[in-house]
């Protein structure tokens, strides 16, 4: 199996794949998607990610159909009119495809591979904030909002304090001075 045989066969569609359940929202195939990506291969004391290896593949891959694509486009300057048989020119119009189509496929996998590692790095950061403050809330409600909710407790009874009494049979006209002087005790 040749690299581009594995990259189109293999590595793109794992990526599209495990890139869908990461972006899926769906709380266990996230999960399973992240113990993927982040499966780990070790070599002695050595150990990588699946996606990192991929994404290490793939820019090896694209980096070297980017040297053959140079060479290729200074030949071409060079030595396609030196060609005098159709063959000739056939198989270097053919070789320059290729190169190409290699490039385009290997640029589209290293791109895959990018977004899984940096997606699945973000959603095992959710997950792990999401057991955290499972495990520090009693009521359910995360850190912030407590702080949040308390705040606004204390803001409430601070205003309440200072909130003249005015009575409901007042005219309009004492009303809006009543909200006009709440107004300037809150902006202080």
């Amino acid at each position: 199996m040749s690299a581009w045989s594995f990259e189109a066969y293999i590595g793109i569609p794992l990526a599209a794949v495990v890139l869908l359940l990461l972006l899926s929202d769906i709380s266990f195939l996230q999960k399973f998607a992240c113990k993927l990506s982040n499966l780990s291969f070790t070599v002695g004391d050595y150990g990588i990610s699946l996606s990192l290896g991929m994404v290490t593949i793939a820019s090896a891959l694209f980096v070297s159909q980017w040297m053959t694509l140079r060479g290729l486009d200074a030949m071409k300057e060079t030595q396609l009119s030196d060609l005098t048989t159709v063959e000739l020119q056939d198989r270097f119009l053919m070789k320059a495809w290729r190169a190409e189509r290699n490039w385009w496929i290997s640029l589209f996998s290293l791109t895959l591979w990018l977004m899984v590692w940096r997606s699945a790095t973000w959603v095992q950061g959710l997950i792990d904030e999401e057991q955290k403050d499972s495990q520090q809330g009693e009521s359910g409600l995360t850190g912030d909002l407590k702080v949040k909710e308390k705040s606004k407790d204390a803001t409430s009874t601070v205003v309440d304090q200072k909130k003249p009494a005015v009575s409901k049979a007042a005219s309009p006209a004492v009303s809006k001075a009543a909200s006009e002087v709440e107004m300037t005790s809150m902006k202080k």
